[in-house]
């Protein structure tokens, strides 16, 4: 029971891991894309985040997956 409930918190927090660094990698696109006009140094920037964040975000939704299969 206490190993489902150490998952389950685990997924939890790497899923608002994974939204945050979204978060962080779209306003960091957004500053650089106002002030480097017609750059896609943007564009790569968010595309980074956006993969780190994404991976971070479905490993803790795998995660919870498999603790409420296992309780």
């Amino acid at each position: 029971m206490a190993k489902t409930n150490l998952l389950w918190a685990f997924g939890r927090a790497l899923q608002v891991l994974g939204m945050g660094i979204t978060l962080v990698g779209l306003l960091l696109s957004i500053e650089v894309g106002l002030v480097e006009k017609e750059s896609l140094h943007s564009m790569a920037i968010e595309f980074r985040y956006l993969g780190v964040g994404g991976a971070c975000f479905v490993i803790g939704l795998l995660i919870l997956r498999f603790s409420s299969r296992g309780s």
